[in-house]
């Protein structure tokens, strides 16, 4: 599932910024033809042992039109919007959990998902039991594992209702469209999640209709993020796949898009870490040369990682945040109610500047200042409290490309990392109690990034964005590769605004 999500992840990253410049039949939509010849092409390419023949060929194009979504929804951006922000969380919570037990829950998870994005629910009475559910049988004295099949059942799909209405979501959104005028579908939400989990748990497909599925799925959740949909954009995608297969009438030249595939064959097929957009494959190369450890491997590692809030500006140390702001020029840079501040910094003076005058301006007992510049020059300035902090051991860390899920944002190298047991215990409760709040990491005492909690995270994961090869030589000074061929895991629960 992960595989073929990845193809179309990469589909969209390399022909975004060039579809659009195509012209074709009206009323085609171009990006979304070109990212329906690229997908089905690729999956051709991949040789999954479905796609064998004509027949086969009418099997995959008829699981993609059976399984796209009423088209009349696309024309209410709340819907849009909210479906795929629950398809993208409902990514987060497969992370680690792919054994057979863990399967067979998740379908109870998405029994309570389904009862909320269909409306059967009665409300509050039905949260209410759900809450009183997970109350009774999530005691930490209990052990769920030794509990009937009937408790389980009844605990998880009370976890899947109350997911559907997780506070934070409505903030999340914004913060991913300042501005925005959308406001949250808790419906659509709960079903994007549920359509997600569902696909996982079904594994790989076994037919080429399944394989069609599978992939219509993964044009709803990406398509909504990355532009605004009309019916015509699933109908051109689904006619760029027809035209990949000879199905269909070339609506763009075929030579044209031959062209765009000889670049993406020249890069590894290997998954979500081996696709990046051709105009940063300098990036990427200068970045990884820089590095004394090998991308995408997992490294046993020995740090300790220290998690603070980001300080309230009702503190008094907010006096000296605006002052440090007033001479930076960054007084338009502050985030809301919070002593943190973000910028460009392309030539890094900024940062310099920003890093001599903080040692000069001493805070009162409880606080400490943070300051960091990443790899794509975006500068991150605040103020932490330490009276209260989590700390544990990170064991396993390695460092990748991400692509996002959306073709709104660009690229980001990653550094993820998980705690030991005692860590991940300790983070689903510190995550859980913070949704919604900015805070400040630190491993071995280095300030690495001040991400917003936007779900709890019960893998005992996080990660850095976009930390400069030097700190990343630093971290993993002495770390040793875990031989394994099981690939970089790239599921984020930590939101970096």
């Amino acid at each position: 599932m992960k595989r073929l999500l990845s193809i179309l992840i990469c589909s969209i990253i390399a022909f975004t910024a060039q579809a659009n410049k195509f012209t074709g039949i009206e009323p085609l939509d171009s990006t979304s033809y070109t990212i329906g010849y690229q997908c089905t092409a690729s999956l051709l390419m991949e040789d999954t042992g479905l796609m064998r023949n004509k027949n086969d060929y009418e099997e995959y194009i008829r699981g993609l039109e059976d399984n796209i979504l009423d088209y009349a929804f696309y024309a209410d951006s709340s819907y849009v919007m909210s479906y795929s922000v629950g398809g993208m969380l409902g990514v987060f919570i497969t992370d680690g959990h792919s054994n057979k037990d863990d399967l067979a829950l998740f379908r109870y998870v998405i029994e309570g998902l389904r009862k909320a994005s269909e409306g059967r629910l009665v409300l509050p009475a039905d949260t209410i039991e759900a809450m009183a559910v997970l109350e009774r049988h999530g005691r930490k004295d209990k052990n769920l594992n030794d509990t009937d099949e009937n408790v389980k059942r009844k605990f998880f799909t009370a976890y899947g209702i109350m997911k559907a209405f997780q506070p934070g979501i409505q903030e999340y959104i914004n913060g991913l469209k300042p501005g925005t005028s959308v406001i949250l579908n808790r419906q659509a939400y709960a079903k994007g999640m549920a359509d997600v989990l569902e696909a996982y748990i079904n594994g790989e497909p076994k037919s080429a209709y399944e394989l069609g599925k599978t992939i219509s799925f993964s044009v709803k959740t990406i398509l909504m993020g990355h532009k605004d949909l009309t019916t015509q954009s699933f109908h051109s995608f689904i006619a760029g796949a027809k035209a990949a297969l000879d199905l269909g009438e070339q609506l763009i030249a075929k030579k044209v898009l031959e062209e765009m595939l000889k670049k993406d064959r020249a890069q590894d097929a290997g998954g979500v870490n081996d696709c990046y957009n051709i105009e940063d494959s300098e990036k990427w190369e200068a970045y990884q040369n820089a590095l004394n450890m090998e991308m995408c491997e997992q490294y046993a590692v020995n740090w300790d990682v220290t998690v603070s809030h980001v300080a309230s500006d009702t503190v008094s140390a907010a006096d000296d945040f605006g002052n440090l702001l007033m001479k930076s020029d960054m007084e338009g840079k502050k985030y809301e109610g919070i002593l943190l501040a973000q910028t460009l910094d392309e030539d890094g003076n900024l940062y310099e500047s920003i890093l001599s005058a903080i040692k000069n301006i001493p805070l009162a007992e409880g606080y400490k200042w943070f300051c960091g510049r990443n790899y794509d020059n975006e500068l991150v300035v605040g103020i932490m409290e330490t009276s209260a902090q989590f700390k544990a051991k990170a064991v396993e860390a390695s460092v990748a490309l991400e692509i996002p899920l959306t073709g709104n944002t660009q690229n980001k190298f990653v550094m993820p990392w998980k705690f030991d047991a005692k860590g991940t215990a300790a983070w689903s409760l510190f995550t859980d109690a913070n949704i919604g709040k900015f805070v400040a990491i630190e491993i071995n005492g280095m300030f690495v990034n001040a991400p917003r909690i936007v779900n709890q995270i019960t893998a005992g994961t996080s990660s850095a964005y976009g930390l400069i090869p030097e700190k990343v030589n630093q971290l993993f000074m002495g770390a040793t590769m875990i031989a394994t061929d099981k690939a970089v895991e790239e599921i984020e629960d930590v939101e970096v605004e």
